[in-house]
């Protein structure tokens, strides 16, 4: 059915079996059709059975609703943004007319304020870790601010372990960079021992077995991490604040800014970065700030 009378359950479903087909993830899946089916019933609660009724106003109310509930401005830019992608699918698929639905200008909060806990307190909590795959993820992750998949995915090849360099590229099957473009992170001599014991084990890399798979999932990590900070007693931790805390012992140690987003492989840069081109010699100097970073007593 389309047009006016396009009932809003067939357009929700219709909406996610599209959104299935593109390969959205299964608790992105999920969170979409929970907040499709909220939005539908307050439509219902106004009179709107078919979303060609729904207009601009309706989503101003629903939200004042949920912020009333108690959601905070990032879950409220969330179910926006998925309601009016919905409607902006509708139109293109021509099952609605264009509405102002689909043009509701959502201005995206500013990011909460991070109160990390310290760079010391972080790597005592990753030494806690008792399975030894995990600690030493962990432990690379902690000092070379990679992303979970972008160390799972290192090949040897990828690891210049006379300098300190790891080499983060795209990659011809499977994972590849956020960024899509390579770059050279540095890290410690503490950390380039763990490369070396591992290197010794076999495999195509560090966590990756001779066939050159993954021996785990990012989620697996996660999971791991997530169980780790909350047996003592730091749930709030995530996995990827070990990245943050990366970051922030980089800066705090010496690094430059422009050498630390390198580090990290973000895109953006100020004006006056946009002038400097850290290198190997960067990297490097990035890795070496660590080199004290992990007691000797605990590098074994």
């Amino acid at each position: 059915m389309r047009g006016p009378a396009l009932p809003l359950e067939m357009a929700a479903t219709a909406y996610l079996d599209a959104c299935k087909v593109r390969g959205n993830v299964p608790a992105w899946h999920y969170q979409q059709g929970v907040i499709l089916q909220d939005f539908i019933q307050h439509l219902e609660r106004a009179g709107v059975n078919q979303l060609a009724q729904a207009e601009g106003h309706h989503l101003f109310s629903f939200l004042a609703a949920c912020q009333v509930k108690g959601n905070g401005p990032q879950t409220l830019h969330r179910k926006g943004t998925i309601v009016r992608a919905w409607a902006r699918w509708a139109e293109r698929a021509g099952l609605i007319k264009a509405g102002t639905l689909a043009r509701v200008d959502l201005k995206a909060p500013p990011p909460p304020p991070m109160d990390l806990d310290p760079f010391r307190d972080i790597l005592a909590l990753v030494l806690r870790c008792w399975k030894l795959d995990h600690r030493e993820a962990f432990l690379m992750l902690i000092s070379s601010g990679l992303r979970r998949g972008e160390l799972l995915a290192l090949r040897w090849q990828d690891c210049d372990l006379a300098t300190g360099i790891l080499h983060v590229r795209p990659q011809r099957t499977g994972w590849t960079p956020k960024s899509k473009r390579p770059r050279a992170v540095g890290i410690p001599p503490w950390a380039v021992e763990i490369l070396a014991r591992r290197k010794t084990a076999g495999g195509a890399g560090p966590f990756l077995d001779a066939e050159g798979k993954p021996i785990m999932d990012p989620s697996t990590l996660s999971h791991a991490w997530a169980r780790l900070a909350r047996r003592n007693a730091c749930p709030h931790l995530r996995l990827h604040d070990l990245r943050h805390a990366h970051a922030t012992e980089a800066l705090d140690r010496g690094a430059t800014i422009r050498e630390v987003q390198e580090q990290l492989g973000h895109q953006r840069v100020t004006t006056t970065e946009r002038y400097t081109h850290p290198g190997r010699a960067s990297a490097a100097r990035v890795g070496g700030l660590f080199a004290d970073a992990l007691p000797a007593e605990d590098a074994g």
